[in-house]
């Protein structure tokens, strides 16, 4: 069914507000409604499992949690309603298909099921400490600020592009500890056969070595272990900064784009467009009979080198006769 311009009009308008996009006062008091509501469940979640805290304030946490709830439900029904507005969310059914499996619509689904499926499963006796569990997923109502904060938004993009060097950099490390734990078991397993048992025990000891943590429970005892550990814990600082290299090009990729996106007027345009207006008028000059064809080029040529050739390449096909 296709929805009448007045609809499209509403959904539209909807959409931009619970996003902001419009940037006007009722977008920016429903984005700070948001964020406010959202931490303060994130807190009541943490502050649930201290007994005393609970005992003083469970009326209270129980009726933030219900409103909650209704506004969260909401939230989620208008977001699902109107999300056609988009494009590419633009069919009926397929694109709120598409939209509900997207990350954010999924974090807004979790923000409100395990509430849900407590107070469903509470009726028929289902294990109370499942339902603790449950309701403790409510934790994860802290990512709906992706909604409504840039820097959350920021993350997200500088880690979608930087997936590729991320798996990478994961699928060696998975690697490197496969290979530093079974070659642990197998220099130590005789020495201490009940604590490298098996290349599995000898993985937890990888993970301590490998990201420089180095609880001591489980420490080799023969020359040959430590020697090998030494090298594994250097190997471990070398792989362990890689992300973080790769996550900083990205940021500063990210930062360099921002900072372009904000320049109210390009610089480099009217340096583009001044350069332009030079060369026409030396092209003039030079058809005027005032400088010579080879004087032309010449300053043209010192024209050019002062601006990158690939983004301006339009330049070079400037007036040339």
């Amino acid at each position: 069914m296709t929805d009448t311009p007045t609809v499209k009009s509403k959904k539209a308008k909807i959409h931009a507000t619970l996003d902001n996009q419009s940037h006007n006062v009722v977008g920016w008091v429903i984005e700070v409604f948001f964020i406010v509501l959202i931490v303060a469940n994130v807190l009541i979640v943490i502050l649930e499992t201290v007994q005393g805290i609970n005992l003083q304030f469970s009326k209270l946490f129980q009726t933030i949690e219900i409103v909650s709830l209704g506004v969260f439900t909401v939230e989620y029904s208008l977001r699902l309603w109107c999300c056609t507005a988009e494009d590419r969310y633009s069919a009926p059914i397929k694109g709120r298909i598409l939209y509900i499996i997207t990350p954010l619509a999924l974090i807004d689904l979790a923000a409100i099921l395990p509430t849900y499926l407590s107070l469903l499963l509470l009726p028929i006796g289902v294990d109370f400490l499942f339902l603790r569990a449950l309701r403790l997923f409510r934790v994860f109502r802290v990512f709906k600020l992706g909604h409504y904060s840039d820097s959350l938004a920021t993350i997200k993009r500088v880690v979608a592009a930087k997936s590729g060097e991320l798996f990478i950099v994961a699928f060696t490390a998975v690697i490197v500890l496969i290979v530093a734990s079974s070659a642990m078991y197998y220099v130590d397993v005789t020495a201490q056969g009940h604590t490298f048992s098996s290349i599995p025990e000898a993985m937890w000891w990888g993970v301590e070595t490998l990201t420089t943590v180095g609880y001591g429970d489980i420490v080799p005892g023969t020359a040959a272990g430590k020697a090998l550990g030494a090298v594994i814990a250097v190997m471990g600082v070398a792989l362990f900064a890689l992300p973080a290299g790769i996550l900083g090009a990205g940021f500063l990729e990210e930062f360099n784009k921002r900072r372009e996106k904000d320049k109210p007027v390009s610089q480099s345009l009217f340096k583009c467009t001044s350069i332009a207006d030079e060369i026409k008028k030396a092209a003039e000059l030079r058809d005027n009979g005032i400088i010579t064809q080879l004087e032309f080029e010449d300053y043209k040529k010192q024209l050019l080198s002062s601006v990158d050739s690939t983004q301006y390449g339009n330049l070079h096909s400037e007036r040339s006769n």
